[in-house]
């Protein structure tokens, strides 16, 4: 070969490889394969080249608006964290009051996720405390607050800790009415002991009075009810002072007295003599004694007069 064809040989050779290498490069820069767009959008010092955004790939191009807002890489990553951050805030805005049971349901779900609701009401496991009295624990109504946290997605610890702050109220009222009742009755007690006092009249022989007087007004002394109600100063000063108006008080010093044996004078005492401490009861015109005092009264009257009308019959 002369030396004329193979200049011309090298040189189409030459022509031919840097035709390649060209289309190549605009084959590269068209479809983004041989300098990914990324390399050139992050600078060294990290500023971002928005030129660079003009090679994305189609399916990357919809987030090209976006990346243009930024300056720089860290800018970026900020952008970036505050949109997680308002589309977590989005997620728990509260739904719309139309909002369809599938929305509210989705909603609950997320809510539980996120509080840790257990599966069920029951798994809340709430008990009564150990240290809280047996009648001041209320079962279904605690049943009743789980079935309600559950349903609007309240966190167990939330749940446990309502119901803590809830024993604690509660035991702190208990103490509070047992210190409220002992200072009462502690008040009643001096009450009475300071009227025995001013009358004169010894701790035991009151006693005993009390309980005959109690008894003729038809009280029960082995009921609770009336054990509480003997705690009074006042019922206590009734059924003590009914004993000496009716000759009871001889007959717990050991005596008879007279006025056994007249009962009529007994009733008319009770129902004309306003000393007599039937007297008010009976009448009851202020309306200041309770239904069950007019009646034990009447009934003492009226058992009276029956003796009476039984005495005059066997005469």
């Amino acid at each position: 070969m002369s030396d004329a064809t193979t200049a011309t040989a090298t040189t189409a050779t030459a022509t031919a490889t840097s035709g390649a290498q060209t289309s190549a490069t605009q084959t590269a820069a068209t479809s983004g394969v041989g300098e990914p767009w990324i390399k050139d959008f992050i600078a060294p010092d990290f500023s971002l080249n928005h030129k660079a955004l003009e090679r994305m790939p189609e399916h990357l191009k919809g987030f090209a608006p976006t990346l243009q807002k930024y300056q720089n890489f860290e800018s970026l990553i900020v952008g970036m964290q505050n949109q997680q951050v308002m589309l977590g805030k989005k997620a728990l805005a509260p739904l719309p009051g139309d909002a369809n049971e599938a929305a509210r349901t989705e909603r609950k779900a997320l809510l539980d996720t996120i509080n840790g609701v257990p599966t069920t009401a029951k798994d809340y496991q709430i008990t009564k405390p150990q240290d809280l009295p047996d009648n001041a624990w209320n079962q279904p109504l605690a049943d009743a607050f789980t079935n309600w946290a559950h349903k609007h997605s309240v966190p167990p610890s939330a749940a446990k800790e309502l119901i803590a702050m809830t024993a604690e109220s509660t035991k702190a009222q208990l103490v509070a009415q047992q210190q409220g009742e002992q200072s009462f009755w502690a008040e009643q007690q001096k009450t009475f002991e300071t009227i025995l006092k001013t009358e004169n009249i010894p701790a035991d022989r009151a006693a005993a009075l009390v309980e005959k007087g109690a008894i003729a007004l038809g009280l029960d002394l082995n009921n609770e009810g009336t054990k509480i109600f003997l705690k009074g100063s006042d019922a206590r000063l009734m059924a003590m002072r009914h004993a000496m108006a009716t000759g009871e008080d001889q007959v717990a010093n050991g005596q008879t007295s007279s006025s056994e044996s007249d009962p009529a004078s007994q009733a008319k005492s009770a129902q004309q003599d306003p000393s007599n401490p039937l007297y008010a009861p009976y009448w009851n015109r202020d309306g200041k004694y309770s239904r069950a005092a007019q009646d034990a009264a009447v009934a003492k009257v009226n058992e009276w007069f029956r003796q009476a009308e039984v005495k005059g019959a066997k005469r």
